[in-house]
C-alpha cells in the first residue's frame, strides 16, 4: 500500500493478490471527510506492458470495483490507521 496526501486528497495504491493468488493493482482517490477520515471509489486498472512499442492507450481499461476508506481518527495516530476497502462486495479491513 502507498498513500500520497496533498491537502484534502489522498491517492492510494494497493498491490494485493486475489482469491486465485493472481496479483492485482487497485487505486483510489480519497477525499477528506473530516476527523481523520478519507473515502473514495476503488478502481482496478489493466493494460499492456509499459514497454510495449507503440503503446496503445485504447487497450487500457479501468473499472470501479468498490470503495476505500482510510481512517486515522482517534484512537488511531500518525503511526496507526485503519484501511477498509471493498472489492465486488467483499469487505476487507486492515490495521496499518
Amino acid at each position: 500500500m502507498q498513500v500520497v496526501e496533498t491537502g484534502s486528497v489522498i491517492f492510494v495504491t494497493l498491490f494485493v493478490y486475489d482469491q486465485n493468488s493472481n496479483p492485482v493493482w487497485y487505486t483510489a482517490q480519497g477525499n477528506y471527510q473530516g476527523n481523520g477520515i478519507w473515502t473514495g471509489d476503488l478502481f482496478q486498472t489493466n493494460g499492456p506492458w509499459f514497454g510495449t512499442a507503440p503503446f496503445n492507450p485504447g487497450l487500457v481499461s479501468r473499472a470501479k470495483v468498490g470503495t476505500l476508506t482510510f481512517d486515522d481518527s482517534p484512537p488511531n495516530t500518525v503511526t496507526h490507521a485503519t484501511l477498509t476497502y471493498s472489492v465486488n462486495g467483499v469487505v476487507i479491513t486492515k490495521a496499518i
